[in-house]
C-alpha cells in the first residue's frame, strides 16, 4: 500500500496561488476603502473644529456628521468591494 507523504502542521491549507489573490484582494479592498475613510475622518474632524469655535452651551445641529457617517459604513465597503474584486483580477 502507498502511504500519504506526512503533511506539515504550518503549512497552509490554500495553495500559493490562492494566497497570492487573497494578499491582492485585502491590498486592494484596503486601497480602495482608504480615501472614503480618511474622508470622513477629515470631516468630523472639520466638525470638532467649529463645534470648538462656539460659545459654551450652544446648540449643535449634528447633520454635517451624516456625511462622514454615510463614508464609514456605505461608501468604504463598496469601494474595497470594488478595489479587491479589481486587484484580483489584475494578473
Amino acid at each position: 500500500m502507498h502511504q500519504q507523504p506526512p503533511q506539515d502542521p504550518d503549512k497552509p491549507d490554500l495553495p500559493d496561488q490562492d494566497l497570492n489573490h487573497l494578499r491582492r484582494s485585502l491590498i486592494g479592498a484596503a486601497a480602495g476603502a482608504a480615501l472614503p475613510v480618511l474622508a470622513g475622518f477629515y470631516f468630523v474632524y472639520q466638525f470638532s473644529a467649529y463645534t470648538a469655535t462656539l460659545p459654551p452651551d450652544s446648540a449643535v445641529c449634528g447633520t454635517p456628521l451624516v456625511l462622514p457617517f454615510c463614508l464609514f459604513f456605505f461608501v468604504a465597503p463598496v469601494m474595497a468591494l470594488i478595489g479587491g474584486v479589481i486587484a484580483a483580477l489584475l494578473p
